[in-house]
């Protein structure tokens, strides 16, 4: 069997891995596409490395942009490889510009499609991230579920024919990378808490902004805070006049990116992470850390019915405080890690590809 997996962000990477490392063992010929959607040797070059993954057999070089002109150039430019590679399936991951645009290709060259991480839903539609979902999802022909809500959502939109729960693959990738992930070394000893911002919601509006300036200034009167600062995140800081008055702040210990070893090494050690990112609200969960999200939805529910999670819809200083009291005097939820959320998640969707997984009816959900 032929596959083309399709990447363009670095939570593309940790989903495809576990898949690239089973390949063999499931007799699987593949070809990985990059479309170079998000790019920067910090954030890209390194983490194929660190994540064990061969070079990609193609890079269509777009650097990101106005999501419908990165939509638009992805299928202009993968069209002649999906042409000429002929695959059996192509395979794509998330929710990214990278998958819509990919799979709309393969669509009108009738090549099958296969969604890793499908029926996710935040029922915000002014998330980019969200129509790319549904679209997506709308035109596979095969859909992989990382929990239940994406299989009842994928039902209610009559979805539920090959539709297959089969788990998360990202912390299959964790735990593939667990021995990797212990050897890191930690910036800083004791106690501290990570925070991570980068949602256009968030960061953009510079009220906000401000706002997340003043509750991590709060948080650090009691703590040390680990911010490992997105491109876009610091461009903004430097733009409102922010930056400044944050590298002034001793308990605030400011990074570049990290690779992925390195961060999930302090996410592991982290008191707390504060975060609008989608994966951190899985990983923490796996890990047994506690999460705090700022958003006003999640489509990752999962994470706050059983797991550390707690989502918190408004800037709101003194709750978000309040929680982190909780978790600092060890008063916090404990957490569960959801069903197969393990080691096996690839070998269930090759072994689905092969007839021999169950589907959505079998399981009755």
């Amino acid at each position: 069997m032929k596959l083309i997996f399709v990447v363009g962000t670095r939570p593309n990477l940790m989903k495809l891995a576990p898949m690239v490392k089973r390949a063999k063992k499931y007799n699987i010929d593949y070809k990985i596409i990059h479309t170079g959607q998000h790019y920067s040797e910090n954030l890209n070059d390194v983490f194929f490395k660190v994540l064990g993954l061969p070079d990609p057999d193609y890079n269509l070089e777009i650097h990101g942009g106005f999501p419908p002109e990165v939509v638009g150039d992805i299928m202009k430019k993968i069209h002649p490889i999906l042409t000429s590679e002929n695959p059996d399936y192509l395979v794509v991951f998330g929710d990214v510009s990278s998958t819509v645009g990919a799979a709309m290709a393969a669509l009108y060259l009738n090549i099958k499609i296969i969604h890793v991480e499908s029926g996710l839903r935040s029922g915000d539609w002014t998330m980019p991230e969200e129509v790319n979902r549904i679209i997506t999802d709308r035109i596979s022909t095969l859909r992989f579920v990382s929990e239940p809500s994406g299989m009842k959502n994928l039902k209610k939109e009559g979805l539920s024919k090959n539709s297959y729960l089969v788990g998360n693959v990202m912390i299959n990738n964790l735990i593939d990378m667990t021995t990797d992930i212990d050897k890191q070394s930690l910036i800083t000893q004791g106690d501290f808490g990570i925070v991570t911002f980068h949602r256009p919601a968030n960061v953009d509006d510079k009220e906000n902004l401000e706002k997340i300036a003043s509750i991590i200034e709060k948080i650090c009167k009691n703590t040390k805070v680990v911010f490992p600062i997105h491109p876009r995140t610091v461009k903004k800081l430097e733009e409102f006049n922010l930056i400044g008055k944050m590298r002034q702040n001793k308990n605030l210990i400011i990074t570049e990116p990290m690779d992925y070893l390195k961060f999930i090494k302090h996410v592991k050690n982290a008191k707390f992470v504060l975060t609008d990112s989608g994966g951190i609200q899985e990983e923490t969960t796996y890990l047994g850390v506690p999460c705090i999200t700022l958003r006003t939805t999640t489509e990752r529910p999962i994470t706050t019915k059983i797991g550390t999670n707690t989502l918190v819809k408004e800037l709101d200083a003194k709750k978000i405080t309040a929680i982190i009291k909780t978790i600092l005097n060890n008063k916090y939820k404990t957490g569960q890690i959801p069903d197969m959320w393990d080691d096996k998640v690839a070998d269930r969707i090759y072994e689905t590809l092969g007839g021999k997984h169950e589907s959505i009816n079998d399981i009755g959900t």
